[in-house]
């Protein structure tokens, strides 16, 4: 099967944490990525191109996963994201988890990083976001 490259947003504050996830991300095939190390530096990224998915940890100093999420899809909507946190609340995974008025993905900490891929690839294939008239 021929699958189209996918293009990804990594946000994370926790160097450990970009590590891990840059590794896992280095050796699957048709998936590309930018990290960003914080939240400022994650809406900085977005001034070009949007990725096909973001995955952004929510707690982060100064500009929190909640403000890349809004920034996001602001410029924008509809772009797939995946939100994790280590906070003990809820389930493993919640596909309809709001973050104020955005819907994402959400992933408690420490998650299966093959979950994480599979999620990747799923959003990805959800394309109809990009066919939405950009905001004025």
């Amino acid at each position: 099967m021929n699958r189209q490259p996918i293009t990804v947003l990594v946000v994370d504050d926790d160097e450990s944490n970009r590590d891990l996830i840059d590794l896992i991300l280095a050796q699957e095939p048709g998936i590309y990525y930018a990290i960003a190390a914080g939240g400022a530096n994650a809406l900085s990224k977005l001034d070009t191109t949007p990725p096909d998915v973001i995955v952004t940890d929510l707690i982060m100093p100064k500009v929190s996963g909640e403000d890349v999420v809004k920034a996001a899809r602001k410029r924008f909507p509809g772009i797939p994201i995946v939100a994790f946190s280590a906070q003990a609340e809820g389930a493993e995974i919640d596909r309809s988890k709001h973050l104020g008025s955005e819907q994402v993905v959400y992933l408690r900490k420490p998650f299966d990083i093959k979950l994480l891929v599979n999620l990747i690839r799923e959003l990805a294939a959800q394309s109809a976001w990009r066919l939405a008239p950009a905001p004025a």
